[in-house]
């Protein structure tokens, strides 16, 4: 029973609720190794894990899971070109939802810079954010 819950944790729970790349020890991992400060880990719970669960569940259908009157498109796919093309037209939608959520982003910000700053100064910024933004801190910066 101890290694059941030792597996979930190490993939099951990935494969079950899109968390990344296998689990929490892997994703802290793989965001230290790559040095992205994502503090709500919102690209590897979303960006990867989905980007990774759209291409290989792929793999996994079956005409039985893909009928042609509910998934006309994805149907003939499997049956035309098999698990191959599945793999194929998904990456293709990875790629366009990659580029339009850039463009989408690129546009907003590109808005909000024009209305507000979109950073704090480096003198805030060295200051602690906490206590620039909220008047709080959890210890005094400035000492040792």
């Amino acid at each position: 029973m101890g290694l059941l819950g030792v597996l979930w944790v190490v993939i099951g729970y990935s494969l079950s609720c899109d968390t990344g790349f296998g689990s929490p020890f892997i994703d802290v991992s793989v965001m230290a190794a790559i040095q992205l400060d994502d503090s709500l880990d919102t690209f590897m719970l979303h960006g990867v894990a989905g980007t990774v669960g759209a291409l290989l569940r792929r793999r996994l259908a079956s005409k039985a899971l893909v009928p042609g009157d509910s998934f006309p498109l994805s149907a003939t796919i499997l049956e035309e070109s098999g698990h191959f093309g599945l793999f194929i037209a998904q990456l293709q939608a990875v790629i366009l939802t990659y580029g339009f959520v850039a463009l989408g982003t690129a546009i907003i910000l590109s808005i909000l810079g024009a209305l507000m700053p979109l950073r704090f100064s480096a003198e805030e910024e060295e200051r602690g954010l906490d206590f620039v933004a909220h008047g709080e801190e959890a210890y005094d910066p400035m000492t040792n």
